[in-house]
Parts: structure tokens; sequence; C-alpha cells
């Protein structure tokens, strides 16, 4: 899978932007290694939650050409510069500014991926942050990492969501940092009907990053 190019991007677009760094090369990494079963899957839909920069989406968008792909950003910003990476990569991607899924019907899409904001923060964090009214982008960025308590606010809406999310053979890749207690993620998720298992991890300074992958446990079962 070709990492896009992001020479377009500039120093300012970073300032409102997510830049990706490793947590984001690890979730390319964990979605090139399982290529093979996604091609084989043939997913009719795939969706990224908050694209930021475009890097994941339009790498995926480009390894899965028959596949219609979503990107979405609360961030106006991020999705300018989604279209932009797209566009500069030769990357078939719809766009979205939208919060979450809200927009999607119910169990439509095959393939989720989010790399969540997981950094641990006071929940009232999250939303303390006002912009300038010369600046409406300027609260974006610290909502691309501030995760709340034990990092999983926002992602935890998306884990209580997964059964309305994904289809009936629909898989979701997301990341998760050592302080969102992964382990316990995936022993709620269990609860909630789906098998998760860690398929990529990368130790780096002050995080221990991995990519969990989550599917339908009636799923694992028929396989």
């Amino acid at each position: 899978m070709e990492t896009p190019y992001l020479t377009h991007i500039t120093s300012d677009d970073f300032k409102y932007v997510y830049e990706p760094a490793e947590d984001s090369f690890l979730l390319l990494d964990a979605l090139e290694a399982d290529l093979p079963k996604l091609r084989s899957d043939r997913p009719a839909i795939c969706t990224e939650i908050g694209s930021g920069s475009g890097v994941i989406i339009t790498a995926v968008a480009k390894a899965l050409p028959e596949t219609a792909c979503f990107a979405i950003d609360l961030n106006p910003r991020a999705c300018d510069v989604t279209e932009r990476t797209a566009t500069k990569n030769g990357a078939n991607l719809n766009v979205v500014n939208m919060n979450l899924l809200n927009g999607f019907r119910s169990n439509v899409i095959d393939v989720l991926i989010f790399n969540p904001p997981y950094v641990v923060t006071p929940d009232e964090e999250i939303d303390s942050y006002k912009s300038p009214k010369d600046n409406p982008f300027n609260d974006n960025i610290i909502k691309s990492w501030a995760g709340g308590t034990d990092g999983r606010f926002i992602m935890d809406r998306v884990f209580d969501a997964m059964d309305s999310i994904l289809s009936a053979n629909g898989a979701a890749y997301i990341l998760v940092i050592e302080e969102n207690k992964p382990k316990e993620i995936i022993a709620n998720m269990k609860t909630k009907g789906f098998c998760g298992s860690i398929i990529a991890e990368r130790r780096i300074r002050g995080e221990h990053l991995y990519v969990i992958r989550f599917q339908r446990i009636s799923q694992t079962l028929d396989l």
C-alpha cells in the first residue's frame, strides 16, 4: 500500500490539522498487513472517522479502488486538506464535514478506520477551548488529540455504537494507546458481541501504540 504524497500540505495547514505521526503510520502498516483479507472481503463501503490530512483513507482508497471510500471530519479545514490529498494522489474519495457517523444509515459500513483523540485529559478540557471569531479552526487541532478520562471520551461513543455502525461482516480498525486500557476495551467489546484482536503495536518515546481489529463474534465463529 503506497504512502500518499503530502508535499501539497503547508506548515500553515498543520496549525489546524493533525500532522501524520507514528500513530498514523502504525495504522497504515496494520491496514497494509491486512490488505489481502480486505481485498478478499471486497468491502462496498470504507469510512475513516477524523481523516485529518487524509493520509490513511487516501492510501486505502488507492489500494481498494472498487470500494466507496468516505472521509469524515468535524474540522472543515481537515476536510479541505483531505480533498487535496486525494486529488494529489489520484484517489477517488468522498469527503464529508460531519460529526462521527451521524449521517450514515445503520449497518452499511464494511470497514471502519479510526485514529481517535486518545490523549488522557480532563473531560471538560475537550470543549473548553473557544476559537477566536477570526479563526474558526483554532480549537479543532486540540480536539484531534484531547481524549478526556482514560483518553476514551470520544472513542467510547464509537464503541457503544459499533453494533449499529458495522455491516454484518464488517471490521473496525481502531488505534489506541496503553493509557486507554486496550485489554479493558477488548473485554468490554466482547460483551457487546465483538471480538477484538491486537494486530499491530509499537513503542515510541512516551507512548505504547496498538491497533485493534474488531469483528462480530458471530462472524469469527463462521470462519
